[in-house]
């Protein structure tokens, strides 16, 4: 970040007071990001002020997509999502895809998909949301399957966001 921008290199004010370096700045940054704090909540911890910890967390984004979207940032291609489903069903035991087959659920015949959820999504006809009381092992075991795989999803997503 140093090289790239001006902002993350050691600088002194007007009066010759030191300012921060460029790691207490993505420090900074980093902290705001993973803690989901204000911008003024480093002041106590830095004695940083609000404008210099958000431009922190900005040109830190800025920087980080600016300097590895093209290997990391990009759009998955056809290899990478065979290589996800994969590692998806090693762990898990079952594909990561829904089947392109119709299914039937209380009576009702669905074209499309179906998506594997928790108690705190909405009653839509195509969430399946897992077992509550269980009393056959098979299902106990289902049920931590299916829980297992929306943690990965849910982290997936936090690690997005």
């Amino acid at each position: 970040m140093e090289a790239r921008y001006e902002f993350f290199q050691l600088r002194y004010d007007v009066i010759g007071k030191r300012g921060f370096t460029g790691l207490q700045k993505c420090v900074a940054a980093i902290k705001l990001m993973a803690m989901g704090e204000s911008s003024d909540s480093v002041d106590d911890y830095m004695r940083m002020s609000e404008r210099t910890a958000r431009e922190s967390l900005y040109l830190l984004a800025r920087g980080v997509v600016e300097t590895f979207s093209d290997q990391y940032l990009r759009k998955p291609s056809l290899h990478d999502m065979q290589q996800l489903y994969a590692a998806h069903e090693e762990r898990h035991g079952f594909s990561g895809k829904a089947t392109d087959a119709p299914f039937t659920v209380n009576g009702n015949e669905y074209k499309f998909g179906y998506y594997l959820t928790d108690g705190i999504y909405p009653q839509y006809s195509t969430f399946v949301k897992a077992f509550r009381h269980l009393i056959d092992p098979r299902d106990k075991y289902l049920k931590r399957r299916q829980e297992g795989a929306c943690k990965d999803v849910e982290r997936a997503f936090g690690v997005l966001k």
